[in-house]
């Protein structure tokens, strides 16, 4: 989940995005490091891969070149007043059964 919503905010250029999907990794990533990675070194590798990948992300977030003819009135370069309800609908599900399912195994 975490790595999506840092996808998502590298293609949507939105570095505030971005710092809430950082804030998520650094809260969950020690937790599957030490149960992926048993060794000291292996796991401070690991962190250290984690968070330049997170440098990398936010600069390409924020030097990426806008698409000519996709700037908003307001600025910004996206517009998420109009779209189908059918894909915020089931973007939505998407969201819902993805975090049940997380729960879920998780739990187990």
């Amino acid at each position: 989940m975490v790595a999506l919503l840092t996808v998502a905010a590298v293609l949507m250029r939105d570095l505030v995005v971005l710092a809430v999907a950082s804030v998520g990794t650094v809260l969950v990533l020690p937790t599957v490091v030490t149960r992926y990675f048993p060794g000291t070194v292996s796991a401070a590798l690991a962190l250290l891969a984690a968070g330049l990948l997170l440098v990398a992300a936010a600069v390409l977030a924020a030097w990426r070149p806008r698409a000519a003819g996709r700037d908003h009135p307001s600025g910004t370069s996206r517009d998420w007043t109009t779209g189908p309800a059918r894909v915020a609908v089931g973007g939505a599900v998407a969201l819902v059964a993805g975090a049940t399912a997380a729960v879920l195994i998780a739990g187990q």
